[in-house]
């Protein structure tokens, strides 16, 4: 979702935004749907801000997840108009506004999320004060940063990432008691249900007793998230979306090209090493036999004979010259 970049002043649709029809059954969309069903547990009965909505997806999700008043923020007004026709009779509210200015009254809302956004904002301090500024003496924030150094980067629309430290001390220095969170991408093997495989609904809790059989080393999560408020911060589970096989397949098959153009760039080394070396020894045998010819010039220079027909050598050399003229 973007949120500062520069949109003619928010006219044009941004390459960063997550557009949940085109991005349907992707891992992009398992993240952002994670972050946003993560969040329901915290807004039942509560005036919720969610922003940064870009297309209003995770408003609604908010909403239909029993928030008392939902209420999408963006910078984009071209965001906000499709953000209105795709939640079309539900009870949610789009407004174009800037992060770092909030339209509101102190203390309006229960819970501000903020996902996908901190990364495109100039002024991280700014927006994060505004957000405090927002929030119910009780208030919840949920919020989101990519972790700088393991996500990829070279990323031009990002213009701050944080890691989990500065996430959590920028918050500390507003709110009493911050919490971590971690998300991450894995591939998985799930055991359902016939109605729980066919399902695709992402609102649907699965029966599910999840392991992992791997461990991430600290700091080296994809994405931080944080709950922060200067009250007590609510018991908030994990959760894990489960996106379309073919990713998986996708992954796989990628690999396996990657791997079968290694093989032949390996092989390739392997010939022209082999050339270099037959090269070598070539030039090695060239030089020994140079090397024998000179002492052999050098011995029959420095011989008795070569000496004693230096004159005879003289005179056919001048007799050539005379035929020459």
């Amino acid at each position: 979702m973007l949120i500062d970049i520069d949109e003619p002043r928010a006219e044009r649709p941004s390459p960063e935004r997550f557009e949940p029809v085109t991005m349907a059954r992707t891992l992009i969309e398992a993240e952002h749907q994670a972050r946003y069903q993560w969040a329901t547990q915290a807004v039942r009965g509560r005036t919720v801000l969610d922003a940064g909505c870009g297309l209003g997806y995770g408003t609604v999700i908010l909403a239909e997840a029993g928030a008392a008043h939902a209420i999408g923020i963006d910078l984009s007004a071209h965001a906000i108009a499709d953000a209105r026709a795709l939640a079309g009779s539900r009870p949610v509210e789009y407004r174009v506004g800037d992060l770092h200015e909030l339209p509101f009254d102190a203390r309006a809302f229960d819970v501000v999320v903020c996902f996908e956004a901190i990364e495109h904002m100039h002024d991280v301090e700014g927006a994060l004060d505004e957000f405090q500024r927002v929030l119910t003496a009780d208030g919840l924030l949920l919020i989101s940063s990519p972790n700088r150094g393991i996500y990829p980067g070279g990323n031009p629309y990002h213009l701050n990432e944080l890691t989990a430290d500065e996430l959590q001390e920028t918050l500390e220095r507003r709110f009493e008691h911050v919490t971590l969170f971690r998300q991450h991408p894995w591939t998985a093997s799930a055991i359902l249900s016939g109605a729980e495989l066919f399902s695709e609904d992402p609102d649907r809790q699965l029966e599910v007793s999840t392991r992992k059989t791997v461990a991430v080393e600290p700091g080296s999560e994809l994405y931080t998230l944080a709950a922060a408020s200067n009250a007590h911060i609510p018991a908030l589970g994990g959760v894990g979306i489960l996106t379309d096989p073919l990713e998986v397949g996708r992954l796989v098959h990628g690999t396996e090209d990657a791997v079968r153009r290694a093989g032949s760039a390996m092989d390739e080394a392997e010939r022209a090493r082999t050339r270099l070396l037959e090269a070598e020894q070539a030039g090695e045998d060239a030089r020994r036999e140079a090397l024998a010819l000179r002492t052999q010039i050098e011995a029959l220079e420095g011989s008795q004979s070569w000496r004693l027909t230096a004159p005879l050598r003289r005179a056919k050399r001048i007799a050539r010259r005379l035929r020459a003229e």
